[in-house]
């Protein structure tokens, strides 16, 4: 079964030098959100290295998300993601169900940004990295919306993640050169 890091690092391989976001003016190549996804995942291991819950991501619906979540999954590690732009009651909750103490935020993100140095990468991951091999792992933990009462977890794993990946490329009529805008929050499933 291919993984989500796995398919991305064929695409990069593929088309380095394509287009892969743009986020106001700057556009990322394929090449340059995996490296960084790489040295994010570096970065996870040094300071988050035994955690069995899942890493926090707390952004705005921002670029910095995608290599992020990319990053947690090449750890094999699981994320909770939660838009910046939520009450913070909402996210206090969220975060303390967990009982996460790891999160990255904008602030941490480009704190680790400015160290990154693209120089010495090699297109594969490393074998140190324990990537997802099991599609029965989590993924990520998404809270609904509360709007029946409590917003509660759901667990998913990485089971399902590729086929609808596999699916909105089809629907979406994607391939190399093409590209789609997206105004959702990180805390809704659809914006993986």
């Amino acid at each position: 079964m291919e993984f989500f890091p796995q398919a991305f690092l064929e695409t990069a391989k593929k088309h380095p030098d394509f287009p892969c976001l743009e986020f106001r003016d700057t556009t990322y190549t394929y090449s340059e959100i995996f490296q960084l996804s790489l040295w994010i995942a570096k970065k996870i291991r040094l300071n988050f290295p035994d955690s069995e819950l899942p890493i926090v991501l707390v952004f705005s619906n921002q670029w910095e998300y995608i290599p992020c979540f990319l990053a947690v999954w090449i750890c094999g590690k699981y994320f909770l993601p939660l838009d910046a732009g939520l009450p913070e009651a909402y996210r206090k909750k969220c975060i303390t169900e967990t009982r996460s103490s790891y999160s990255i935020d904008e602030r941490i993100f480009h704190e680790w940004k400015k160290e990154f140095d693209s120089e010495n990468f090699s297109f594969q991951i490393p074998d140190s990295f324990p990537y997802p091999k099991d599609r029965n792992l989590p993924a990520y933990l998404i809270y609904t919306s509360g709007s029946s009462g409590d917003p509660c977890g759901v667990l998913v794993t990485h089971s399902g993640i590729m086929n609808v990946l596999k699916k909105q490329i089809e629907c979406f009529g994607l391939s190399p050169g093409k590209r789609t805008l997206s105004f959702l929050s990180i805390s809704f499933d659809a914006s993986l």
